[in-house]
């Protein structure tokens, strides 16, 4: 990992894609621990391991349930030389035999910023990546949300000064630990307003994160275009990026289902 920081990865990667016997289509990703000891132990009881892992990522790519990033090589060099966006990948971490997902790797042009991981990488896959989630879990508020699907509207002030982020979500409450009652309209109300407070705070420290990294996994500077307006240069770019007031704005719409109290 700390290669990646320092190297970076245009190297590897641009030696992958001159590569005509290389599909575009590979998927790439980061593993933490030991891999040879990983494929060494697993091989002998996995025939086609490299098959094994690569129709897994196709399962989760097809599905798109917002359970874990996947990026193919041709995805991750649209990001890389996209003056409005920078690369992701899916990270992994191989120990005891197991192949399990940890988060999302954010870069800078080439180099590693940052790994998402837990609420961080939830907020990312549901604002940024599949704009869905099988299941949300807020622990905070003792509740679970389910198919929680958003949409997305940014839109910024003439002097890119402010961005207001709105995001649409439907969903339904799955599970409630709570002491509130779900089937009475005020507790309702009032449950669905905190859990739209927790998220717009979770949503606007995710952006402010990226700010300070200055990365831009959303393709955030992509929205600014216009038919007819100036192409604004990356530099240019990230500087308004740095500095911009950030205004996060959830509207819910969500469908209680049960209400359990113990």
């Amino acid at each position: 990992m700390k290669s990646l920081q320092k190297k970076g990865l245009r190297p590897i990667i641009n030696t992958i894609f001159t590569d005509p016997d290389i599909s575009q289509r590979l998927y790439l990703v980061i593993v933490q621990g030991d891999v040879k000891d990983y494929i060494k132990e697993e091989i002998e009881s996995q025939e086609n391991l490299d098959y094994f892992l690569y129709r897994m990522l196709k399962h989760y790519e097809r599905k798109r349930q917002g359970q874990l990033s996947i990026v193919n090589l041709h995805q991750f060099m649209q990001k890389l030389y996209s003056p409005f966006s920078d690369p992701i990948l899916p990270v992994f971490k191989a120990e005891n035999g197991n192949f399990n997902y940890e988060g999302t790797a954010i870069f800078q042009n080439d180099k590693l910023i940052s790994v998402v991981t837990d609420s961080d990488d939830e907020i990312y896959q549901l604002i940024g990546n599949d704009y869905y989630l099988k299941y949300l879990p807020i622990p905070k508020l003792s509740v679970v949300l389910g198919h929680v699907r958003t949409n997305v509207d940014v839109t910024f002030s003439q002097d890119l000064t402010e961005m207001n982020f709105k995001v649409e979500l439907k969903g339904r409450i799955d599970e409630y630990q709570g002491e509130k009652n779900l089937n009475d309209l005020d507790d309702l109300a009032e449950i669905t307003n905190e859990i739209k407070s927790h998220l717009e705070t979770q949503t606007k420290a995710f952006l402010q994160k990226n700010q300070e990294w200055q990365t831009d996994p959303l393709d955030i500077g992509a929205r600014t275009l216009t038919p007819f307006s100036r192409p604004i240069e990356k530099k240019e770019w990230r500087g308004k990026w740095r500095n911009m007031e950030i205004k996060v704005k959830y509207q819910m719409d969500l469908e209680p289902l049960i209400n359990i109290q113990e």
